[in-house]
Order: structure tokens, then C-alpha cells, then sequence
């Protein structure tokens, strides 16, 4: 069995994603790069190999949204650039009198950032050594390695080759920045969702009620608590299963989220216990929006008719109670009303 990196599937995912981008990137660089050598006047070879080099990598762009063919791109795009592509580069061009210093530490950087596995890694080490034994050659052939141009044209060619490179870098960092950005809000709205119902969980509950808590101590305003809790519902489990059990608290957790200004917490309190809280919202409010739940849990209620499904719902304003009393007391409500529904 290969040694391997241990690597996330999200993280083999950016990798691709940067794969995608560089193929398009360089491709569009060594295209660039071909007509700077055409307005250099340099050697025919000097233009046909980034040229050929560019329209190989648009073939590769274009076969990569096959997902079965990318690992063979992707060792194909590292291979072929960084131990094939830049030492003929360099011993067809003036070496580092050229921009070749600048795309070998790229080529490099960017296999690095491609490799998964240990053995991979060695891609980008085979690079570094031929460039070390390229750059050692130099002295000894100073004949092959000469100024191709006049200083002012040098000095042109090596700015819009260097602006090349820190483009290339410059799209690397962006999509690792929105990939790992993208990986953060997605790990956060998991933490902090409950899987079923897609409401937030009791833990981001409690966050967020300590949170308008203190607003409404501190302002003098009013929030709301509205505690829901399904009547009957484990005679549901019992007589249908807890499939439809499941089923029942998603279509709940759906109404609520459908209920919910922007500002509320639809949370999942436990088992078949729901809260929404409501900040800057008075009791006669609530009482509006505790009706709106029940009427669109209504239809969910009627396909289960024959074990009385039914929502019970408690409603209570914070009182400048402490928040365990305000959940007591709206737990309190709730029994009441479902004793009320008997």
C-alpha cells in the first residue's frame, strides 16, 4: 500500500479546484508568454513551446471536468511543466538572465501545492534539483547564456513576466482563500444546525438567547419565547415508525424556518421540543406568529388524524426574568396548553 498524506476529501477537492484554475491560468500565461518571445524576436523555439505548452493546457482544462481523468491531469500538468517543460525552457532560453528563475520557483510552489501523497512530493524535488544542477551549468557554458535584448527591452520583458507570475500567485491565494472560507461557514452552519429538522441546535439556542438576553437587560426591550411541543408524538413512533417520526419533525423545522424573520432562532430544544425565540417582539406579536406555525403545521397534523397529532405551543415575554426562569416558565405554558387541548 503507498504511503500517503493523510488528506481530507475537502482538501483533495481544493487541490482540483486549483488544478482547474492553474490549467486555464497557464494556459493563458504561456500563450502571453509566446508573444512576448515573438515581440523579442527570439527563436522559433522559444515562441512554439510555451505556444504548443498553452494549447496543451486548454486540452487539459477542458478534459478535466471528468472527474474520472483529473488525477491523471493533475500528474500529467505537474510532471510535464515542472520536470519536462522547465529544464528545456532553460537550456533553450538565456537561463536566469531570462524570467526562467521566476517560473521555476512558480512551477515548483505550484506542485507543491498540487501533491497529495508522500511519493508525490517528489515531483516538485525532482524540479528544485534540476533547476540547482541548471543554475550550477550556467558558468560552465556562459557561451549558451547570454543577454537576448537590449536592457531597456529586458527590463520591459522581465516586468510583464514577473506581472505573469504574481498573477498566477495572486489566483492560487484567491481560491484557496474562498475555498477555506467556503470550508468555514460550512463546518460553522454545521456546528451549529440541527441534521434533522435543519433548525439551529440547543447549543447555538442558548448562545444566542444569552445574547438577547443581554441586549433586552441592558436596553430595556422585549423579546419572546415561543416553546412548541408535538402532542402525541410518540404514538407516531409507535404506530408508523420512526421514519415518519423524522419526518414529521423535518416538515416542523421547515415551517419554522418559513416562519422566521431573519433575526429569530428556530431551534430544536430536544426530541420533539421546539423554541423559537424572538427578540423585540411582544407577547400580542407572538401570539400572531404562533398561529401562523400552527396553521401551516395544520396539514401535517390531518394525515395523522387518528393518533390526534396536534402542536402545542407556550408563549412568554422575558419578564426581566433570568434565563433558566424564562425557560421555566414557558415550559410551564406549555403544559398548560396542551392540559387546555385535552
Amino acid at each position: 500500500m503507498p504511503l500517503h498524506v493523510p488528506i481530507s476529501q475537502h482538501l483533495i477537492n481544493v487541490k482540483y479546484r486549483v488544478l482547474k484554475s492553474l490549467l486555464m491560468t497557464t494556459s493563458i500565461a504561456m500563450i502571453v508568454v509566446a508573444l512576448i518571445n515573438i515581440f523579442n524576436q527570439r527563436p522559433l523555439i522559444n515562441i512554439l513551446m510555451p505556444f504548443i505548452t498553452g494549447l496543451l493546457m486548454i486540452a487539459l482544462y477542458k478534459i478535466s471536468y471528468h472527474i474520472k481523468y483529473r488525477r491523471i491531469i493533475k500528474f500529467g500538468f505537474m510532471i510535464f511543466l515542472t520536470n519536462i517543460y522547465l529544464p528545456m525552457a532553460w537550456l533553450t532560453s538565456p537561463g536566469s538572465f531570462s524570467a526562467m528563475s521566476f517560473y521555476s520557483v512558480l512551477l515548483i510552489f505550484i506542485s507543491l501545492i498540487l501533491a497529495e501523497r508522500y511519493w508525490e512530493f517528489s515531483i516538485p524535488f525532482i524540479g528544485l534539483v534540476e533547476m540547482l544542477i541548471l543554475l550550477s551549468y550556467e558558468p560552465l557554458h556562459t557561451e549558451q547564456y547570454q543577454l537576448y535584448a537590449p536592457m531597456n527591452a529586458r527590463a520591459i520583458d522581465l516586468c510583464i513576466n514577473f506581472s505573469v507570475v504574481i498573477i498566477v500567485l495572486f489566483i492560487i491565494s484567491l481560491t484557496l482563500n474562498r475555498y477555506f472560507d467556503d470550508e468555514h461557514q460550512r463546518l460553522f452552519k454545521t456546528s451549529i444546525t440541527d441534521p434533522l429538522t435543519k433548525v439551529f441546535n440547543r447549543r447555538y439556542l442558548f448562545q444566542r438567547l444569552e445574547e438577547v438576553h443581554f441586549i433586552s437587560t441592558k436596553y430595556d426591550t422585549t423579546f419572546t419565547l415561543l416553546m412548541m411541543d408535538i402532542n402525541h408524538f410518540k404514538q407516531i413512533n409507535d404506530t408508523y415508525g420512526h421514519n415518519i417520526g423524522d419526518q414529521i419533525l423535518s416538515e416542523l423545522g421547515t415551517v419554522l424556518i418559513h416562519s422566521s424573520r431573519n433575526q429569530d432562532i428556530p431551534a430544536r430544544f430536544g426530541g420533539d421540543e421546539f423554541i423559537l425565540l424572538l427578540p423585540d417582539t411582544n407577547y400580542e406579536q407572538a401570539s400572531i406568529v404562533a398561529e401562523r406555525i400552527t396553521n401551516a403545521f395544520k396539514p401535517t397534523c390531518e394525515q395523522y388524524a387518528d393518533v390526534f397529532l396536534d402542536l402545542a405551543i407556550g408563549i412568554t415575554e422575558n419578564h426581566n426574568l433570568e434565563i433558566i426562569a424564562i425557560l421555566q416558565l414557558a415550559d410551564e405554558l406549555l403544559y398548560k396548553h396542551k392540559r387546555e387541548m385535552k
